[in-house]
């Protein structure tokens, strides 16, 4: 049985052997901590509660006035630190005003560069020998294809007569319904050509379609380019079936339209039986370039790796004689050769719709900005 402290020392007492030592109290020091701990819980309980506001008020007068915890949430301190906040909110508020419209500033005068630079025409840049292969090129002077990584100069340097070729726009070309990657293709087009497209795009009351635009170009003479560049490991005769195929289609559709008379008849024959035996018996590497160069519509070279290969079509034109039609009604003209080209942007049944979107929105920026955009 516990005994409390009194009748402890009254035992001792009358007991005149009794010696109590560390020891022998051990046990009823044990017995009365364990008693005390549960009141000190209650007194932290109570002390804790003492401050809320529906606490009866009895309750909070039996608090120890002594107790720690009392004193430290009894103390205005915390209140007053709160105060300070808000006398200090709207000086706050008005220095992240300031802090924000600088940023704001800031990025606005950013993005204005970047646009400038986006914007800007090509000019500066230098042209690219066609014999360069892109890989060796800085990116400022290419742009990348976004599907494949590939790259193509912003610039070529025409082989025939050094002028400027402008990238206007280009794409991936996919086959089959697994839509599997062959080349990235690209259209160049000279600075003259470019004008001549901004004032047919620009014309009041004309709303006519990237491949009528295009074949007004080349049947005026503008000299047209379009470089391939493989992502995959492929051959000259691959390559050469696929131009087959989309140059005979083109007639196909021709022929339904009444476009293609005899004289053309004729010399689409011609073409075919060039464009099969002009190119030889070789592999194309991923990333090296065959270009197909259009003098106009009447002409066509190919080159391999800046090399010349051979031509398709007629004689050039002499110089300072733009084609055989400047009429601009003739968008609905056969185009010889050319109709190679104008099978990147045709209205129905393209050879890659990515080439012909990129090239639609760039000649639509040409219209509206006077320039071609640069990423």
């Amino acid at each position: 049985m516990l005994l409390p402290p009194a009748s402890l020392t009254a035992s001792v007492a009358s007991s005149s052997k009794l010696t109590l030592t560390r020891a022998a109290c051990s046990p009823l020091t044990s017995q009365f901590s364990k008693i005390q701990r549960p009141v000190g819980l209650l007194d932290r309980r109570y002390t804790a509660s003492a401050r809320r506001p529906n606490w009866p008020a009895r309750h909070r007068a039996t608090a120890p006035s002594h107790s720690p915890t009392q004193a430290r949430f009894s103390s205005t301190r915390p209140r007053a630190n709160s105060s300070k906040i808000l006398r200090a909110l709207p000086r706050l508020s008005s220095g992240l005003t300031l802090v924000g419209g600088t940023l704001a500033l800031l990025l606005a005068l950013c993005a204005s560069s970047q646009n400038n630079k986006v914007h800007s025409d090509s000019s500066s840049l230098s042209a690219i020998p066609l014999s360069t292969p892109s890989s060796s090129l800085p990116q400022s002077t290419k742009r990348t294809d976004i599907a494949t990584g590939e790259s193509l100069p912003r610039l070529l340097l025409s082989p025939a007569t050094n002028e400027k070729l402008h990238l206007v726009g280009l794409g991936v070309r996919t086959v089959s319904f697994l839509r599997v990657r062959v080349y990235v293709a690209g259209l160049y087009v000279d600075g003259k050509g470019l004008e001549r497209a901004k004032r047919l795009l620009g014309s009041q009351g004309k709303e006519e379609s990237t491949e009528a635009v295009l074949r007004q170009l080349l049947l005026g003479g503008t000299e047209c380019l379009i470089r391939i560049v493989p992502v995959r490991n492929t051959d000259m005769s691959h390559l050469r079936d696929g131009f087959l195929r989309s140059l005979q289609s083109r007639a196909k559709l021709a022929r339904r339209s009444g476009s293609l008379n005899a004289t053309d008849e004729h010399l689409l024959d011609s073409a075919l039986d060039s464009l099969r035996s002009l190119f030889p018996k070789a592999s194309v590497a991923k990333g090296q370039s065959l270009d197909l160069r259009f003098a106009g519509a009447s002409r066509m070279d190919v080159l391999f790796k800046g090399k010349r290969l051979g031509a398709v079509g007629e004689r050039p034109a002499p110089t300072g004689v733009r084609g055989r039609d400047t009429d601009d009604t003739a968008f609905d003209r056969w185009a010889g050769i050319g109709e190679l080209l104008l099978a990147y942007v045709a209205e129905k049944g393209e050879i890659s719709a990515p080439i012909k979107q990129d090239i639609e929105i760039n000649l639509q920026h040409l219209a509206q900005k006077g320039s071609l955009p640069i990423e």
